[in-house]
């Protein structure tokens, strides 16, 4: 990363707010870049309950959210920890996400050793990829995810139906998930369950 990157990153991370309140600890990840041999994506019910929240808060001001998912690889499988959130990224007309904004996820991910496996924005009616989803992605790998969540995070979490889930096959080119696909390769861990 440049110094310029650098110094924009540490003016800028004030905006961005993420727990620091295990910076201390040992990591237990290891940072990843090959994302293509990946078969399954591991969602904590967590980082889904984060996910749904922002969205739906952003939709609140008629904007739409957006935020990454990352984690870490297990065999064949993106086990998704962490949603790191752009929490000024949002508009009415879309997403801008700055550079500094991007220098800090990068910061993040990589001093925490994790691995950033999907792009994820709401739209406020249905899901789908517009010429501007497609273009600039957080991360030029092959695999990489683009999740488009509609009705600004008011939908069914569970089964992914109503999501738009595309996987990058070549920088900026990308394939569509069909429902088959999605219920395969995208799988909720349950990170807290209540025993009476």
């Amino acid at each position: 990363m440049s110094t310029t990157r650098r110094t924009r990153a540490k003016e800028a991370n004030r905006t961005l707010s993420v727990s620091s309140a295990h910076d201390g600890g040992p990591r237990v990840f290891v940072q990843c870049a090959d994302l293509s041999g990946l078969e399954r994506f591991i969602l904590s019910s967590a980082v889904l309950d984060v996910t749904r929240h922002h969205l739906q808060a952003h939709g609140g001001a008629h904007e739409e959210g957006a935020l990454c998912w990352a984690g870490t690889v297990a065999g064949s499988a993106a086990v998704v920890t962490t949603a790191v959130l752009f929490t000024a990224a949002g508009n009415k007309g879309g997403i801008h996400v700055t550079s500094a904004q991007s220098g800090l996820l990068y910061a993040h991910c990589h001093s925490r050793g994790l691995t950033i496996f999907a792009q994820v924005h709401s739209h406020p009616a249905r899901a789908f990829h517009s010429p501007t989803d497609e273009k600039l992605p957080h991360s030029a790998e092959v695999g990489f995810l683009s999740v488009v969540i509609p009705y600004f995070g008011h939908c069914a979490f569970d089964g992914f139906g109503s999501w738009a889930v595309f996987e990058q096959t070549a920088y900026e080119q990308w394939h569509e998930w069909d429902a088959a696909k999605k219920r395969q390769r995208l799988q909720i861990l349950d990170t807290i369950i209540s025993v009476p």
